[in-house]
């Protein structure tokens, strides 16, 4: 149940911010926003706050405690919770301004769109949920400018979800409910970093190295147990798959990484496998082998797995230097059942290479 909403637009280009009335058929589009940033998002990252009395923090502790406690007039927490969450979405504009000018020299914009903040009650107890929303601009009938919402995509460009844990002390009333903040679930579009590290003020649980280790090492690890030794070649496709991914420095969305792997109708080039179930184990290992499902990527810290050597002949190996993007067709076998002879069909891009190998008539 949300016990409280509001939504401002945010805009770092026109240094401008507007809170919006929000009227009782755009409660159902609130309500989708939420329930997909708090349950239905898997790509989250934990981060823990760097001090709890931080700005944002802070005024999401003053809201839920007056909220819950529910101490003061009507008219009085009315204006406690207007000054609170207008602090906080004055704090993602000065933010997002502060990071439109370090981008302004690339050509690039900070997204525009609206910032939710709601708190909601849940079986556990409450959570805060802050979330920005793509808006765009549009003209009515009449021609007129106005601001509008996708009926049909609820796009988060960005998400929070901070629990708050309520400490009543024994035989205390509920209005001495002091919140306290647990393990914040964050989610982002892109590699923003301002949104954790300068608007929410937080760290992550686990730095970005551990991460791209710790998720290479698992899944490597779980291929070798169930793919590998019923088929050598489906394992290589697969690992070679992560490592394309990882080798270059972007924001890793794991849930979707998989399924980009192992999607619908993969067919196995050995038939015994069976994708589905692959496809299964690998999505528990985040909770199994505890990294984060969203991370920017650290290739450095692969730099020995991202150069895989295959022997060919006694004199001749293959080095593959980071995943290859065609992996089945820059390297093919060829097997002449004639003469028994097994060959490699490597692809060339490198002229002098090419020509060290190629007779003079080629």
């Amino acid at each position: 149940m949300i016990m409280y909403k509001s939504i401002h637009t945010i805009d770092a280009v026109a240094n401008h911010i507007e809170r919006r009335e929000i009227p009782k058929d755009f409660d159902s589009f609130m309500e989708e926003v939420v329930k997909y940033a708090s349950s239905e998002n898997q790509n989250t990252r934990n981060y823990v706050p760097k001090d709890q009395n931080t700005m944002v923090l802070n005024s999401i502790v003053q809201i839920t405690g007056q909220i819950v406690a529910n101490s003061f007039s009507s008219e009085d927490k009315e204006a406690r919770l207007k000054l609170f969450s207008d602090s906080i979405a004055n704090k993602l504009l000065f933010e997002e301004i502060a990071a439109q000018q370090k981008i302004d020299r690339l050509g690039k914009q900070v997204r525009r769109g609206s910032l939710i903040q709601s708190l909601v009650e849940i079986d556990a107890g409450y959570q805060y949920v802050l979330a920005k929303v793509e808006h765009s601009e549009y003209f009515t009938e009449e021609l007129i400018r106005s601001l509008g919402f996708p009926g049909d995509n609820k796009r988060v460009w960005k998400s929070a979800v901070i629990p708050m844990v309520m400490s009543l002390p024994p035989d205390e009333l509920v209005h001495s409910a002091v919140p306290s903040i647990g393990t914040i679930r964050v989610y982002t579009d892109a590699t923003a970093k301002y949104w954790a590290d300068n608007f929410l003020e937080l760290q992550p649980v686990s730095d970005d190295e551990k991460n791209t280790k710790d998720l290479y090492t698992a899944v490597e690890h779980e291929l070798r147990r169930s793919v590998k030794t019923v088929s050598p070649r489906d394992y290589e496709i697969l690992v070679n798959a992560v490592l394309s991914r990882l080798k270059s420095e972007h924001i890793i969305n794991y849930p979707d990484m998989i399924e980009e792997i192992l999607p619908n109708g993969y067919s196995p080039e050995e038939p015994e496998l069976r994708a589905e179930e692959i496809r299964k184990n690998l999505q528990e290992l985040p909770e199994k082998k505890g990294f984060d499902k969203q991370f920017n990527s650290v290739p450095s810290v692969l730099s020995r797995q991202l150069k895989r050597t295959f022997h060919v002949t006694g004199n001749i190996d293959i080095q593959i230097n980071g995943g290859l993007e065609n992996f089945v067709s820059d390297i093919v076998a060829v097997h002449n059942e004639s003469t028994g002879e097994k060959y490699l069909k490597i692809v060339c891009d490198n002229d002098n290479t090419f020509r060290i190998f190629a007779p003079k008539d080629t």
